[in-house]
């Protein structure tokens, strides 16, 4: 992935993580959700092919009726989207990005979040389509990990999308998947919002596309290390971080899940992603 590539991407993630308002874009989007309530089934975008795993499971099962009753443990955060979309989380969307309920495909509790932005022939303006939460923590280790099914297109151009993302203060640190590969994205940001530095840490393989994966991100803020798994296999071990600053606890933080696609001049094949259980653990 290209230092510019690694800028954009890391520039978009920050940016809607760093607006923590919902300015209401979950409630307008969800009629226009796949399999929402008055939602059209003719959402799905042209890379989403009859192989996509559009299994559901058998919600009556107690453990996947309630996947956080199972495995929230405090201190953390944990949502399913049981209880509707996005739930406890605050939803960001721009550029026509779109985030809904999905009681079609999920993994448990019978609904997902859909979060999708639009193809663009180029140049691409910036979009997406988040879920969002702030916390305050004494804690420098926080692991978040999420269920993704991610559309094929959504990795067929250069130009990425953000998958996954952190941000504590001038710090971020974010998953990111384009044609070139799945990346570990390490960012930092001078006082006047101007990026200082950046560094990007290709994973071992790609998270897949038109099937559920577990991705965890993992990161020792202290120890200046990172740890990232796709569906328990290895993407990073213990891989060094370069641009941790020092940080003061307790610390505000942030993170999102979703679809973010910076602007850039090339095209964009759109991107459309399902989530489910997202779960924050602060170690």
């Amino acid at each position: 992935m290209s230092r510019a590539l690694v800028r954009a991407v890391a520039l978009t993630a920050l940016a809607g993580i760093a607006c923590s308002s919902g300015g209401g874009g979950g409630a307008g989007a969800a009629a226009s959700g796949p399999g929402a309530s008055g939602g059209g089934a003719g959402a799905s975008s042209a890379g989403d092919d009859a192989s996509a795993d559009t299994s559901v499971p058998d919600s009556t099962d107690e453990t996947v009726a309630d996947w956080c009753a199972a495995h929230s443990t405090p201190p953390g955060f944990c949502e399913d989207f049981d209880e509707g979309v996005p739930g406890k989380l605050a939803s960001r969307v721009y550029g026509g990005g779109v985030v809904a309920g999905d009681v079609t495909v999920f993994v448990s509790g019978g609904e997902s979040m859909w979060a999708s932005v639009p193809p663009s022939a180029g140049p691409t303006p910036a979009a997406a389509a988040l879920a969002m939460e702030s916390f305050v923590t004494t804690s420098s280790h926080p692991r978040l990990q999420a269920e993704f099914q991610v559309a094929a297109d959504c990795a067929a151009t250069e130009l990425g999308t953000t998958l996954i993302a952190f941000t504590f203060g001038p710090y971020s640190i974010s998953i990111a998947t384009s044609s070139a590969g799945t990346s570990l994205l390490e960012d930092v940001y001078g006082a006047d919002g101007g990026l200082g530095g950046a560094k990007a840490y290709p994973l071992a393989s790609p998270i897949p596309t038109r099937v559920w994966s577990v991705l965890v991100l993992d990161v020792d803020l202290s120890g200046q290390r990172a740890n990232v798994t796709i569906s328990g296999a290895e993407g990073l071990a213990d891989q060094a971080l370069s641009l941790v600053p020092i940080m003061a606890y307790p610390m505000s933080g942030a993170f999102n899940v979703g679809t973010a696609v910076p602007d850039g001049p090339g095209r964009f094949a759109g991107c459309q992603v399902h989530v489910d259980n997202v779960l924050l653990e602060l170690l």
